[in-house]
């Protein structure tokens, strides 16, 4: 991306069309402006991840919350998707049927349809990360 920038500065510099290189450059701030926002997202879902994980009783856990960091791993993060979104999901409803409190699925579903959709259709898929996120924060909350 640095090169790409680089590039277009020469271009610039040099006399070329200037239209072209002030399209290159509202290209690449866009591209910089997607992945903050994706980033964002991630990195918010690892956060969730780890907390929500980090909250409930050993006994209770099918992952450790040190695995939300596994998430950073390019290419792995796509299979680990698959594993830590309805694991996490499984293990908050294995700690509410404990506790006699029952939430349903506690977003095992949507967590795997997450995953899914974060291989095969990537805007879609961080649009339901997102929701995911706000599902398990929500009951996160009521995590004792």
């Amino acid at each position: 991306m640095l090169l790409a920038l680089n590039n277009f500065m020469l271009l610039a510099q040099r006399g070329g069309d200037a239209a072209a290189a002030g399209a290159a450059m509202m290209f690449l701030l866009v591209q910089l402006a997607v992945s903050a926002v994706v980033l964002a997202i991630v990195i918010w879902a690892m956060i969730t991840i780890f907390t929500t994980l980090d909250r409930l009783p050993p006994e209770c856990r099918e992952n450790q919350p040190w695995q939300a960091f596994l998430l950073l791993i390019p290419c792995f993060n796509i299979i680990w998707y698959f594993f830590i979104l309805p694991g996490t999901s499984r293990s908050v409803e294995r700690y509410f049927s404990t506790t006699g409190n029952n939430q349903g699925d506690c977003g095992a579903q949507q967590g795997l349809l997450t995953a899914v959709f974060l291989l095969i259709c990537g805007p879609v898929g961080l649009i339901m990360l997102a929701m995911w996120c706000s599902k398990v924060s929500g009951l996160k909350k009521l995590i004792r």
